[in-house]
């Protein structure tokens, strides 16, 4: 497989640590994985397409992001042949009672305006229906706030306790050149999931969760909306289940799950060239985690090993033009009185061994 691009959606160091940690996942899976690109690489901070971005330029200056830097330790300490590693000993990660989807409900739109009419709730366990009929009315968010006028840019439903409904309702673009936005089991503006229909470029239909204000999407289709067409549009939410339907034809299909966060996210591997070996570890957790390595093939063999590490930052830090390097990692070294040693993985860290085992 050939993962042609991939990313997380910002250049925090949030970002940079997520993907890291994302990257084990990769190399652990080297049997599969031939080949994985980071994307988009380059932005002209005066030509601002979308972001993340790697490495950022004007005409005079360059920085690489957070981003850019995990891409960078992970390419100079790849190795050449996966380790097997294994981990014990570790607190069981605590899986979260997945509770259902409620909170409230709205329609929006995206660089469009649009009607929407009929619009029902019903209870897919008691049957019970609610009508908004009072509710079928144009709301529009166009680019050009003038075009707007008086139309609201949402239309709410309030909230519901049901834990599995069916949102039933019709809607058409009126104006504009993308589509609609449904918002359900909003807590607030940064913690909702959303059905986006007719979104980048009017070409796809999603359902994505956006967990503090951090957007991931759930699932793909392709979907163009066009202006005054009436589409017949279901959302169906169970539990944590979502579907949703147009015109009566299945298009989005997914589950909401829970994460579940493991203790640390690693992988191991020998360089050919130099007979290194190569560990990478991340922690994602909001504490340190303590962990005795062992190389049990290199038995009372002395080990010099250089430790290159990021560590020591908030969430949002971001490089910049004006401290270019301010996330990047920083190098020590140590050696060792026989093939294990201990470490205290810091908080929201990266950490890579490169181990001499000559």
């Amino acid at each position: 497989m050939f993962l042609g691009e991939y990313a997380s959606w910002g250049n925090t160091y949030y970002n940079a640590l997520v993907e890291a940690a994302f990257m084990t996942g990769l190399q652990n899976n080297a049997h599969a994985v031939g080949l994985a690109c980071y994307a988009p690489m380059l932005c002209n901070v005066d030509y601002i397409n979308w972001k993340p971005d790697l490495i950022w330029f004007n005409n005079h200056e360059v920085y690489g992001t957070a981003n850019y830097y995990v891409q960078k330790l992970f390419m100079n300490h790849q190795g050449d042949q996966l380790l097997e590693i294994k981990a014990n000993g570790f607190t069981v990660p605590e899986e979260r009672k997945a509770e259902a989807i409620t909170g409230a409900i709205s329609l929006g739109v995206d660089a469009s305006a649009a009607r929407y009419s009929e619009i029902t709730l019903v209870n897919n366990v008691t049957g019970e229906v609610k009508t908004y009929s009072e509710l079928s009315e144009e709301v529009s968010n166009l680019p050009d706030p003038a075009q707007n006028g008086t139309a609201k840019r949402t239309l709410e439903l309030g909230e519901t306790e049901w834990e599995s409904y069916t949102l039933n309702f019709k809607a058409t673009r009126t104006a504009g050149n993308k589509g609609f936005v449904f918002y359900f089991g909003k807590a607030d503006d940064q913690n909702h999931l959303y059905w986006e229909l007719g979104g980048w470029q009017n070409q796809d239909s999603i359902v994505a969760s956006i967990i503090n204000g951090r957007n991931s999407v759930l699932t793909h289709s392709m979907f163009t909306v066009e202006t005054d067409v009436e589409y017949d549009l279901k959302l169906e939410v169970s539990d944590r289940h979502i579907r949703t339907y147009i015109n009566g034809e299945l298009i989005n299909e997914t589950e909401d799950k829970l994460p579940v966060i493991e203790p640390l996210y690693y992988t191991a591997s020998v360089e050919d060239s130099t007979g290194d070996i190569i560990l990478k570890t991340v922690n994602v957790q909001e504490n340190s985690v303590s962990a005795e390595i062992i190389l049990e093939e290199l038995a009372e063999k002395n080990l010099s090993i250089e430790v290159y590490e990021l560590s020591g930052y908030q969430l949002e830090d971001e490089n910049n033009f004006e401290n270019k390097e301010f996330v990047s990692p920083k190098q020590t070294n140590f050696t060792t009185m026989g093939s294990s040693f201990s470490y205290e993985f810091p908080k929201q860290s990266v950490t890579i061994f490169r181990i001499n085992k000559n």
